[in-house]
């Protein structure tokens, strides 16, 4: 039995269609790293530093995600595995005065940094 040409190039523009449809979903659900590196005033890295990274609940109502990590030796750190969206990262560490990025986002497929300084709490 043959098909018309008129069902075949229907079933190719289905077939497209799915294909176009199921590449826009899975880019939706690409992942990325947030990496970034700690640096004192001097331009020096400061190893140790807490990296907070949180991120709010998703529409499905489940617990609002949060990722610590620790400087290394060089200041660097990373968090993989996170979906696009916006991000707090706060960054500690004992004799320095904290800093933050409120707003930082991620968009699918990309792996921005937060390279962030910190400054010397002062003596008094």
């Amino acid at each position: 039995m043959s098909s018309s040409p008129r069902a075949r190039a229907a079933l190719t523009i289905s077939t497209l269609v799915l294909l176009v449809v199921s590449m826009l979903a899975r880019a939706a659900d690409v992942e990325s790293t947030i990496a970034g590196r700690v640096l004192d005033a001097t331009g020096e890295p400061v190893e140790g530093a807490s990296i907070v990274v949180t991120w709010p609940a998703p529409a499905d109502r489940s617990a609002a995600r949060k990722e610590t990590r620790t400087s290394g030796a060089d200041g660097t750190w990373e968090v993989t595995g996170v979906p696009a969206g916006t991000y707090a990262v706060r960054i500690e560490k004992s004799g320095f005065k904290p800093a933050q990025i409120a707003r930082f986002v991620v968009r699918p497929g990309e792996s921005p940094r937060a390279d962030l300084n910190l400054n010397a709490l002062s003596a008094t």
